[in-house]
């Protein structure tokens, strides 16, 4: 989710929870602000892929993408960005989708990105879109979800946004 999540995620027009092998979504904001401000930035692009579905029905400017190929971009963009810090700022919008068995939250996050070998650095504030199915509890009864779809984009950029809330 980083790494391009980061900055992140999906409009969807049908979803395919078989795919994810998950029940009726609980879409419970307080289990999504847990997700993101305790997992969702601090992982690298092999313990990020986890957090995907087998087959995503959206992911960026792509249909039906299969997670090997998340894993591909991720690790693209973690090669092109090796240093990065996301910080959360807040939810922005959070629903059940249209389809009732997966939970659409959009939220901004602040970025700082700096690529040694290239001596450029990317900073500002990001929104993403996530459609997550929740799969239940993980061993330690914390919130665990599987994103099905995801796109995002950049709000705003320069180091004098990263220090702000919003733009």
């Amino acid at each position: 989710m980083v790494g391009r999540m980061v900055v992140l995620l999906g409009w969807l027009a049908a979803l395919s929870i078989a795919a994810t092998g998950a029940v009726q979504a609980q879409c419970q904001a307080e289990r999504l602000e847990e997700y993101l401000e305790n997992r969702a930035f601090e992982l690298s692009a092999e313990e990020k892929i986890e957090l995907y579905a087998d087959q995503l029905v959206r992911y960026y400017d792509k249909s039906n993408v299969a997670r090997r190929d998340v894993l591909r971009s991720m690790k693209a963009w973690e090669r092109r960005w090796p240093e990065r810090i996301y910080k959360y700022i807040s939810l922005i919008e959070f629903r059940r989708t249209d389809a009732g068995d997966a939970c659409k939250v959009t939220f901004a996050y602040r970025f700082l990105a700096y690529s040694p070998q290239r001596d450029k650095v990317s900073a500002g504030i990001g929104t993403s879109t996530l459609v997550l199915a929740d799969v239940g509890d993980d061993d330690r009864g914390g919130a665990q979800f599987k994103i099905i779809g995801e796109i995002g984009s950049v709000k705003c950029r320069g180091m004098d946004k990263f220090a702000r809330s919003r733009c």
